[in-house]
């Protein structure tokens, strides 16, 4: 593919250079980069400089290391695996259209103050949730006229039932890269320590492609049948002793990893004990109701119930460890609950080192991943364009 007319930011960040490409030449800071002989820099060794800048970043003694990962790190396959929040509108306004007996999303922003041209589904679940708690506590049919609230009701769940279906019809294989990322990442820290992934994402793609390397996932779940959510688990670790050692050493087993899922999971349900559960041969038809948090502005009170708060204090745990990197992949930000701790982390944590990346770090970005890209003037904060589904592995 030709760089011609090409631009883009490819990494900067605290007390170092921003590395950038504009179209077929490569600059360190306002610098064109060139070889000795004054020809000009590849591709190759433009992506060669990067990686030394992302090595010295990566080769610290951590003792503890927390990947963030969004929306974006479940898209693989070249996109065919998982689905952009624009793809999931587009798949949900298609399936509303082609049922008469819900509302479309140009009926509902006709009849709400839903913008004309908001295509967020969290903004538009935010609006209709509010609108249904609104006309269901209202005695007078006034509003009958303007909106079926039962009708309305049934586009809610069909909605959130759509976005269960879409984040829990693929899994794991060769075409993602999500073990390729557990094993580089884990291969950093000293053999007591477990990579600890944290993400906002239902399906289970880090799970399966843990169980592909062999490795152990503790997700908070005991090891009963079936699994019930216990978040004390996280804290526990294996150990065995070594034979014939007179100093009583201890052998941590390897090959294993924390993982959060702070918007619950695609296999998680309550029993009639109203106990949270684990699925264990998970198929969608298995789960009638699931537990995880919606996109709508209703997840930042959701936040604050079991099990969602227990994993955000652990995760809030994590990052204030001495000696910790902080990963993000595909996370934009916009979840302010999230935004806030991270940020109160990076200002507290002295020994913290933030690595952010997604595939532009030139797009128009939310307010708080600009507040971020300010802040990294000051604080140990580095960004790399980079995806998991495309070059962010060969950086690692």
């Amino acid at each position: 593919m030709s760089n011609k007319n090409v631009k883009g930011t490819y990494f900067y960040g605290f007390n170092t250079p921003k590395y950038k490409q504009e179209n077929e030449k490569y600059y360190k800071d306002d610098t064109e980069l060139v070889q000795d002989s004054g020809q000009e820099f590849t591709s190759q060794m433009f992506k060669d400089t990067v990686k030394v800048e992302i090595q010295n970043l990566l080769n610290k003694p951590y003792e503890n290391i927390v990947v963030l990962a969004g929306a974006g790190a479940s898209i693989c396959e070249n996109g065919n695996k998982g689905k952009t929040v624009s793809q999931l509108y587009d798949d949900i306004k298609e399936l509303l259209e082609n049922d008469k007996d819900l509302y479309t999303f140009d009926d509902l922003k006709n009849r709400t103050i839903i913008d004309k041209d908001d295509e967020n589904l969290e903004n538009i679940l935010s609006v209709l949730i509010k609108a249904i708690s609104l006309f269901k506590r209202i005695k007078s049919n006034e509003f009958s006229k303007f909106i079926d609230v039962n009708k309305l009701d049934q586009t809610v769940e069909k909605i959130k039932q759509r976005i269960y279906q879409a984040t829990s019809e693929y899994g794991f294989d060769s075409n993602c890269n999500h073990d390729l990322l557990i094993k580089k990442l884990s291969r950093l820290l000293p053999s007591n320590s477990r990579l600890n992934i944290v993400t906002t994402n239902y399906d289970r793609l880090f799970e399966e492609a843990a169980s592909s390397l062999g490795f152990w996932v503790f997700d908070g779940f005991s090891f009963s049948n079936p699994p019930i959510f216990d978040a004390d688990i996280f804290d526990w670790k294996l150990v065995k002793e070594i034979p014939n050692s007179k100093t009583q050493e201890l052998k941590y087993r390897s090959n294993m990893i924390n993982l959060l899922k702070i918007h619950g999971s695609v296999d998680w349900e309550r029993d009639e004990k109203g106990q949270l559960i684990k699925i264990l041969t998970y198929k969608q038809k298995d789960v009638i109701s699931p537990v995880m948090i919606f996109p709508s502005s209703e997840k930042y009170m959701q936040s604050y119930q079991e099990p969602y708060f227990s994993l955000m204090t652990k995760f809030q745990e994590l990052l204030r460890k001495p000696n910790t990197l902080f990963m993000t992949i595909g996370f934009s930000f916009a979840d302010n609950h999230i935004f806030e701790m991270i940020l109160q982390s990076i200002k507290h944590n002295n020994s913290l080192s933030t690595l952010i990346t997604d595939y532009t770090l030139d797009d128009d970005k939310n307010p708080n991943w600009e507040k971020l890209s300010e802040k990294s003037e000051v604080y140990d904060i580095h960004f790399l364009k980079g995806a998991l589904n495309n070059d962010l592995l060969d950086y690692l």
